[in-house]
């Protein structure tokens, strides 16, 4: 979604619908609004109609994934598979890491208590790091040579500076993104044969997803554009109607609506 960066809209507010609209323009904002609504739909398309090939395998998964993206919409796992997928089409030469990160926010959604997670990609040997550790000092640890690819914030930056980019920061305080969940290396040749299959079998889902949810036929993937930033944080107390939330037991973790 580049229609508004998650850098500068991280997390829309309904009370708040006035003040984006002023922000950004109402045109824009309608356009987020259709966008974040038509994702879920998409998203659950795809999986569902994945199950036409063999179950249980990585393949399958990733390949409703990229199909996300070849239907014009995909959030931040999404994108990072999609990068994934180009990268080793494009011969990348050093190993390419999908991290998969957990957030410490928690969210009070119609299915329940969720929490923000984030992925990206990083390209480069990251040796044998201790996920344990927050992802910011994993992130400083790492050599020169490794690159973080955010498709979803539309960033490029050596892996060890990125707490130099204050839009990326904020963002990643924002939803509490400090904790490496998994991490999970692709060689590009060995990958390239389990890679031609995926994109064969996310072009057949997303063409039939495309069908069913009567999308435009020629809708074409594409990572985010980086733009010019000026993070804002959106999130002012006396205006939010979000309501607030139960504690969860045995969990510290704070809570969005409790920080808005």
């Amino acid at each position: 979604n580049d229609i508004i960066p998650h850098t500068e809209l991280p997390f829309f507010i309904p009370a708040n619908k006035a003040q984006y609209e002023a922000q950004f323009g109402s045109e824009k904002i309608e356009k987020y609004l259709n966008y974040n609504a038509l994702v879920p739909k998409v998203r659950a398309m795809a999986m569902s109609l994945s199950h036409q090939f063999d179950q249980g395998k990585f393949s399958t998964f990733v390949s409703a994934q990229v199909a996300t993206t070849m239907c014009g919409v995909g959030e931040c796992g999404e994108t990072s598979y999609l990068a994934v997928i180009k990268l080793i089409q494009a011969d990348c030469q050093p190993c390419v890491n999908l991290i998969e990160c957990n957030g410490m926010i928690r969210n009070i959604t119609q299915n329940g208590i969720e929490f923000y997670n984030h992925a990206f990609v990083i390209i480069g040997d990251m040796g044998n790091v201790n996920i344990n550790l927050p992802l910011m000092q994993i992130l400083e640890s790492l050599n020169d040579d490794c690159i973080v690819l955010d498709p979803l914030l539309g960033v490029i930056t050596q892996a060890n500076q990125i707490t130099l980019l204050p839009e990326v920061m904020n963002y990643f305080n924002i939803f509490g993104i400090n904790q490496v969940a998994n991490i999970q290396e692709f060689v590009t040749n060995a990958s390239k044969e389990i890679t031609n299959t995926i994109v064969e079998q996310a072009k057949k889902i997303s063409e039939q997803a495309k069908e069913k949810l009567n999308l435009a036929p020629n809708m074409a993937n594409k990572l985010p554009v980086k733009n010019p930033i000026s993070p804002v944080r959106f999130f002012n107390t006396q205006d939010s109607k979000i309501p607030k939330n139960e504690p969860i037991k045995n969990d510290d973790r704070p809570c969005l609506c409790n920080l808005i």
